[in-house]
């Protein structure tokens, strides 16, 4: 059976600890230029991705830092469980390391597809400092890839189910052609209100979600689920805190949250129920 997988690759740029103390005192120019050399040679990597099965209605999401700690969420069948800790760092390096050597970044286009109906794969990676989306399968990450992965979901299965997150928040650029119908809906007497990023900033969950598409933000508890419904309140968007578009000056978006744990209760049937369900 054919699998559909989404895969998302950052280079998110972090700060890294302080250089130590030099016997002369530096001046504030000589500091600022330290620190912003510090910057640009450090590197904290990520992998997220998620996998959607159009045929059996799966959706599996997981996230991977370097230093081993995991986000992952799986639906199936009406179930959802995720979970959240830490692996062995050498796992994550493994499968950083094959998705880096993929060639996956080369000779692709970007798909106008919406793979939440169609089921698809979407690759985002950060390539100089800019945004890049791509199209792949699995096949094309390579053999080394897919062992990693394999290798890596055993060690997530491990993993404590966790039912107190809220939810996660997540956000997708709406594409240049959908843009038009998507405006038309938004549109206020003809007028699209449009969200500053330093409002934005207001709610950093929501700002985390539009600087990294795809990737999945925990809202811890439901304090952060209410200041999501306020926040959408407060500035009008259509639609409700599971979806909602958002026009702001950084693009428009489509954001969704989803939850992070449902369990499957199966229905004894009474004998009559199972003579009306049988078939003749």
């Amino acid at each position: 059976m054919n699998k559909n997988i989404i895969f998302a690759l950052v280079f998110l740029f972090g700060a890294c600890t302080a250089s130590k103390p030099a016997r002369k005192v530096m001046t504030k120019a000589e500091a600022e230029a330290a620190m912003a050399q510090n910057r640009s040679n450090a590197k904290v990597k990520a992998v997220w991705m998620r996998e959607i099965n159009a045929k059996n209605d799966s959706d599996f999401y997981l996230e991977v830092a370097q230093d081993g700690s995991i986000l992952s969420r799986e639906e199936s069948g009406g179930a959802v469980t995720s979970r959240q800790g830490k692996i062995t760092a050498r796992f994550a390096k493994d499968l950083i390391r094959e998705t880096e050597r993929s060639d996956v970044f080369s000779g692709h286009s970007k798909s106008g597809e919406d793979f939440m109906k169609t089921g698809g794969m979407k690759v985002y990676a950060y390539i100089s400092g800019e945004l890049t989306i791509v199209d792949a399968t699995l096949s094309e990450l390579g053999k080394n890839f897919d062992h990693a992965l394999t290798e890596l979901t055993k060690e997530v299965s491990n993993l404590p189910i966790k039912k107190d997150i809220a939810g996660l928040l997540y956000c997708e650029t709406v594409p240049e052609e959908n843009l038009p119908s998507v405006n038309k809906k938004i549109a206020i007497d003809g007028v699209i209100e449009i969200v500053e990023t330093a409002d934005v900033k207001k709610f950093p969950p929501l700002l985390s979600a539009v600087l990294d598409p795809g990737r999945m933000i925990p809202l811890e508890d439901k304090t952060k689920t209410r200041q999501l419904s306020d926040f959408i309140e407060k500035y009008d968007l259509l639609g409700s805190r599971n979806e909602f578009i958002l026009p702001s000056t950084r693009g428009t978006f489509t954001c969704h949250m989803l939850n992070t744990y449902r369990e499957v209760v199966q229905k004894t049937l009474t004998d009559e129920e199972k003579y009306d369900a049988m078939e003749y």
